[in-house]
């Protein structure tokens, strides 16, 4: 004896199904590319700041150097 006995189709979306999934997909998209960018524009902010300051002061006195001095212009407060 065989079972001829199917389960329904189950996978069958209506239109606004496909719509909404549509939808939510490219708002996933838009966040994606939103964290992307953010994250792209602080590494250029922070790249560029690093390139002025290394252009005062010398990476290998920066990473060797015994005198902390947090404001090399004076001015003490």
């Amino acid at each position: 004896m065989t079972d001829s006995t199917e389960s329904p189709d189950l996978t069958r979306r209506g239109g606004l199904t496909r719509l909404k999934e549509g939808t939510y997909g490219g708002l996933f998209a838009a966040c994606a590319a939103i964290t992307l960018l953010t994250t792209a524009a602080i590494f250029v902010t922070l790249l560029s700041d690093a390139v002025v300051f290394f252009r005062s002061i010398p990476i290998a006195e920066f990473l060797t150097g015994t005198n902390w001095s947090p404001n090399p212009a004076g001015g003490g407060q």
